[in-house]
């Protein structure tokens, strides 16, 4: 009986305590004229920025500010804590959230931004604590974001700095990305320069993968010409299909396995080194072997005698698998 009691007090004070948070809402709408590419900069934290194609030459914003206390009153000290700081020079837009310092106990606050803009801006997005969601990019993006996720769906040429996130696109032509503690999700890529700690990346097509990493675990589903891993360090990198025309794949790990999935029909100069482990190549044959020893080969794979295409792979405490 008086754990029944128990749980019906701790039931009543929990629910008491929810009803007792109210939220107030309020929302700023401000529209800019601007010509071809505009540049479109937003610093914000604690909310999501997201962007939306429009018709006209015009950026406009509409940012819902939420405030979160006890009371109504505590609500609406808390929601009109923030402000917008707008600027608009020449070709540029700019929005940055200010936040005045308030003691409030139990209270929240929040910023999300949806921007309409033309189809040729230039985002350059700063976000904390929030999501920035994007449709399709023709110019260059630059992200710096901390504790959120991004979605996109194509985009020509992105630059971002991620920390414990996530991103997610359908596909971009140009990515150079800096990550940690974050995971990489990529339909298509053309070109990717990553610097990479504590990550895991996945990317289901890419035709030029360039890697520093560490603590990362790397997975694409085809590569179509060059791969370079730098430092691959406590780690794993798995390519399940490599184009037949690939050009070069050099990969320097340590406690890391490398598994590359290469076939009868790719031809390839090989230098397959290992330090404390094992190398498995299955069905591919060699010729011209200059040096073939335990961990150690470095030779000719597939038919042709003087193939273009490169395969230069050191492993120190870790396995090599070509099959």
């Amino acid at each position: 009986m008086k754990k029944i009691l128990f749980i019906l007090a701790i039931t009543l004070l929990a629910t008491e305590t929810f009803a007792a948070r109210k939220e107030y809402k309020r929302e700023i709408v401000k529209d800019f004229s601007v010509g071809d590419n505009p540049v479109l900069s937003i610093e914000n934290k604690y909310g999501n920025i997201r962007i939306i194609e429009g018709t006209n030459r015009k950026i406009t914003f509409k940012i819902e500010i939420r405030g979160e206390g006890r009371t109504e009153e505590a609500a609406r000290k808390y929601a009109e804590s923030v402000s917008v700081d707008f600027s608009h020079s020449g070709n540029r837009v700019s929005a940055r959230t200010k936040f005045e310092p308030i003691n409030c106990n139990n209270c929240g606050r929040s910023v999300h931004y949806t921007v309409t803009a033309p189809k040729s801006v230039i985002p350059m997005l700063e976000n904390k604590y929030g999501n920035i969601y994007l449709d399709n990019l023709t110019q260059p993006l630059t992200v710096e974001l901390k504790y959120g996720n991004l979605f996109a769906n194509a985009v020509h040429k992105a630059t971002i700095d991620i920390g414990y996130g996530n991103v997610t696109m359908n596909k971009c032509n140009n990515l150079s990305v800096e990550s940690k503690y974050s995971s990489i999700k990529i339909d298509e890529a053309q070109q990717v320069v990553a610097d990479s700690k504590y990550d895991h990346y996945r990317i289901e097509s890419v035709t030029d993968f360039e890697i520093e990493t560490g603590y990362t675990d790397v997975r694409i589903g085809k590569l179509n010409k060059r791969l370079t891993a730098d430092r691959l360090r406590y780690g794993g990198l798995k390519i399940a299909e490599v184009a037949n025309d690939f050009s070069e794949i050099r990969v320097d790990a340590a406690y890391s396995n490398v598994k590359i999935g290469m076939t009868e029909e790719h031809a390839f100069k090989a230098a397959l080194y290992t330090n404390y482990g094992n190398i498995d190549t299955g069905n591919l044959t060699f010729h011209n072997v200059s040096l073939k020893k335990k961990g150690c080969i470095v030779g000719t794979a597939g038919k042709s005698n003087n193939p273009s295409a490169s395969v230069t792979i050191s492993v120190s405490y870790g396995g090599i698998v070509l099959k």
